[in-house]
């Protein structure tokens, strides 16, 4: 939960590590600063700083959403099991992603921010740790940016700041070509919205941040074809990709124009409740379900009543629950869970 409006002091107080220092040797040229990931989450900070990651991703915080916002003691418990699974998944070098490409080790570390999971959780934070080290050296892609710099809003630490700050300017110079030439994907896209809206609220320095965002609201803005809610232009089929349409325009502060309101009209009418089966306008439920959640909670209201009823019935009544032999912090035996779907990507 984004909450933009309530922001808190946050006193940033990580282990200092002691390390070997190291002189470096004369050289004629400049030559980059060697980087060692594994400290990138040990630096004790010496700032304060205003953070919103804090206000709704405490514990506190958390439980004040789930009472304003819908949520129920179902899905927490199945979101802790969700946890549970993908940590028991992990690779040695912190990934998820057998083929190096980043997304798979991404999209499980943005899963343990947004539940509040730092460095310092008690159960969560070695994992944490493992998936930001692996990502600090590779961040070859949009979604593997968008990452780093949501850990850079929840991890309060001046180099992984910096890193972060460094992987989105490259993104926004990255980005000025593709969108320029009408190329790249419509989900990747999407990436860079959330990425450069995650260093906004990190306040990483991104000298290119704000102009990136007027290029993109452009962008979407040429998709559009005049008619409220209809993006006819955006390549390939599939209702989640005039979902991606209207995510973005949210994010990029954009959710009172006419063709969002479109957009929310013509989910409501064609979307059906939150499902993992295969439907006659979707072969992938689960895509969809993860834009619609997002579209429907920033609008909030009646709407997102609606929305949230049904993804809890799908989610939480569903979830396969399993006995893997998974003991927690406190030497506990948990259930892990996942779900089984049919969607096209992901199964």
């Amino acid at each position: 939960v984004r909450d933009e409006m309530c922001p808190v002091e946050v006193t940033v107080d990580f282990p200092v590590v002691e390390t070997d220092a190291v002189t470096p040797a004369p050289v004629t040229e400049a030559m980059p600063t060697p980087f060692r990931p594994e400290t990138v989450m040990q630096v004790k900070s010496p700032l304060t700083m205003k953070t919103l990651a804090g206000s709704a991703r405490s514990l506190a915080g958390r439980t004040d959403a789930i009472r304003r916002y819908g949520g129920d003691v179902r899905a927490e418990i199945a979101v802790l099991r969700a946890l549970r699974w993908i940590k028991l998944r992990q690779q040695p070098d912190g990934s998820w992603d057998a083929e190096g490409e980043g997304d798979p080790t991404a999209f499980a570390l943005l899963a343990y921010l947004s539940h509040g999971e730092g460095v310092t959780s008690p159960e969560f934070g070695q994992t944490v740790k493992r998936a930001i080290a692996y990502l600090v050296e590779r961040h070859p892609n949009n979604m593997s940016v968008y990452a780093l710099a949501e850990a850079a809003n929840v991890v309060r630490t001046p180099v992984l700041a910096e890193v972060a700050a460094e992987a989105v300017e490259e993104l926004c110079q990255r980005q000025k070509e593709s969108v320029k030439a009408n190329s790249g994907g419509l989900l990747q896209r999407y990436c860079a919205v959330m990425a450069l809206k995650s260093a906004e609220l990190a306040r990483l320095d991104c000298p290119s941040l704000e102009r990136t965002r007027t290029m993109f609201e452009s962008s979407f803005a040429e998709m559009r074809d005049g008619k409220a809610g209809d993006w006819s232009r955006i390549r390939g089929k599939g209702t989640w990709r005039y979902m991606i349409a209207g995510v973005c325009l949210q994010y990029l502060g954009r959710g009172e124009d006419e063709a969002t309101h479109g957009m929310l009209g013509r989910l409501d009418a064609v979307w059906p409740p939150a499902t993992l089966g295969k439907t006659p306008i979707a072969c992938c439920p689960v895509r969809s379900n993860y834009f619609s959640t997002m579209i429907f909670f920033n609008a909030g209201g009646a709407l997102w009543s609606k929305w949230n009823k049904g993804m809890l019935a799908a989610y939480a009544e569903s979830q396969s629950v399993l006995d893997e032999g998974y003991i927690d912090h406190d030497g506990k035996p948990q259930k892990t869970g996942c779900w089984r779907c049919q969607d096209e990507h992901i199964g």
